[in-house]
């Protein structure tokens, strides 16, 4: 392994000896030591979840980069991962809300951040990530009917509509696709 050369930025060369030391033990216990740890900006390691998904070929490649280009780089670009905290995970999930953004949209970019930092570490480019929280979402529905009100309905539509299983109350079963021709009869 060829050996780097970083500087220290200390005058005190018993705190640089110190430095060295510590270096030279976390590679003892197989801690990925180099110069370039500290210096990782957020902004590599959210081009790796690009290419992670890319290399996966995921469909949702062009959500994620919207949502990278629009919030995400806005807040963090620049920043050095080792210094991101959970503290400005959560000054970015207030900005967010506080832009009107719904929760769920929310804990998509949080994420494509725990992905960054996932892939980072898993690559030796970081070796901490900051605690990232998952937001409550509200996802009740609005406009589903009450069975009185379904069975209603239900009295109104054509003979093979009401015994499609999707309409019938069987929810446990697979809906089979509706095939125009019988249902305009």
């Amino acid at each position: 392994m060829k050996a780097e050369r970083e500087t220290t930025h200390l005058t005190d060369p018993a705190a640089a000896k110190r430095l060295l030391q510590s270096r030279e033990g976390d590679a003892a216990r197989g801690i990925p030591v180099s110069a370039k740890i500290g210096q990782v900006k957020i902004d590599e390691l959210i081009a790796d979840v690009v290419t992670d998904y890319r290399i996966n070929r995921k469909r949702s490649l062009g959500h994620v980069e919207r949502r990278i280009r629009k919030h995400i780089l806005p807040f963090f670009s620049g920043r050095r991962a080792v210094s991101t905290s959970t503290a400005d995970i959560e000054r970015f999930i207030l900005a967010r809300q506080e832009a009107g953004a719904a929760n769920a949209e929310v804990n998509r970019e949080l994420e494509i951040l725990k992905g960054a930092f996932s892939l980072g570490a898993k690559a030796g480019k970081i070796l901490n990530r900051p605690h990232i929280p998952a937001l409550k979402e509200n996802n009740a529905q609005k406009g589903f009917f009450e069975q009185d009100q379904f069975e209603t309905v239900l009295r109104y539509l054509s003979e093979p509509l009401r015994r499609l299983d999707a309409l019938d109350g069987k929810t446990d079963q697979a809906v089979r696709p509706l095939d125009s021709t019988k249902a305009s009869r």
